[in-house]
C-alpha cells in the first residue's frame, strides 16, 4: 500500500525526500523552509505533508494549535496466517 501511495504521489507531481525532518518554518505567504537531518539538506516549498504516524507528536513539527488529541502506547501486534493448517 505505502509502494502505491508513493507512486501516486510522485505521479501528482511530488520530490519524495527520504530523510528525517528536523525542522518546518514557515516563511511568510511563499511557503516553508524544511530542514533535513541527515544530509543537512534545506529544501523550500509550498506544501508540505506530514506522514509521521504515531510519532507526530515526537517529532514536534505541529504548531500547537494543531496537535492532535490521541494517546500513543506501546503494544506488540501479530499477524498469522494459518490457512496451511485448512484442509
Amino acid at each position: 500500500m505505502v509502494e502505491a501511495q508513493i507512486k501516486a504521489a510522485i505521479m501528482a507531481g511530488c520530490d519524495i525526500i527520504y530523510d528525517i525532518v528536523q525542522r518546518i518554518v514557515p516563511i511568510g505567504q511563499h511557503g516553508y523552509q524544511i530542514q533535513a537531518e541527515k544530509t543537512k539538506t534545506v529544501f523550500r516549498t509550498k506544501r508540505v505533508l506530514l506522514a509521521t504516524g504515531a510519532f507526530t507528536h515526537n517529532t514536534n513539527l505541529l504548531p500547537k494549535q494543531y496537535i492532535l488529541d490521541m494517546e500513543t502506547i506501546g503494544i506488540t501486534v501479530l499477524l498469522v496466517n494459518l490457512s496451511f493448517l485448512i484442509t
